[in-house]
């Protein structure tokens, strides 16, 4: 009977966790956080907000970002509502946004930039060969 405890030992720290993982599409590894930094270099307008049910703490942001795919969402904010033990979230308020770079403004007040005029000439010059 004691040869199966170190057998049923080592199934259970091998077999690892029995939770099944979201699978994150590529392009939604690409949603990333919402931060102030974000808000001043970017244009950015909500998109929605969603609950996230609650989810084992490893599946937590795959979910947020794979719902924020589905919406056309490009930052993500997070309100978590309950946490593990570990304090690890579960379970919370998302609101999604999807955010561009700004246009440049040009400024009115100052005058078109001229190209400058050369004093010396300009020559073209004919690289094809004729030689028939």
């Amino acid at each position: 009977m004691k040869p199966i405890y170190p057998i049923l030992a080592a199934a259970l720290l091998l077999g690892g966790c029995a939770t099944p993982k979201i699978r994150v599409p590529v392009e939604a590894n690409k949603i990333t956080y919402y931060n102030p930094v974000v808000a001043t270099l970017m244009d950015c307008m909500p998109v929605i907000s969603f609950t996230v049910p609650e989810q084992h703490p490893n599946n937590f942001e795959r979910y947020i970002k794979v719902e924020a795919f589905k919406q056309g969402g490009t930052h993500y904010t997070v309100h978590v509502t309950d946490r593990t033990w570990k304090d690890q979230p579960v379970e919370g308020e998302v609101d999604v946004y999807f955010c561009r770079e700004k246009a440049e403004e040009k400024a009115a007040s100052s005058p078109p930039v001229q190209p400058q005029t050369s004093a010396s000439p300009v020559y073209i010059i004919n690289n094809t060969n004729n030689n028939h």
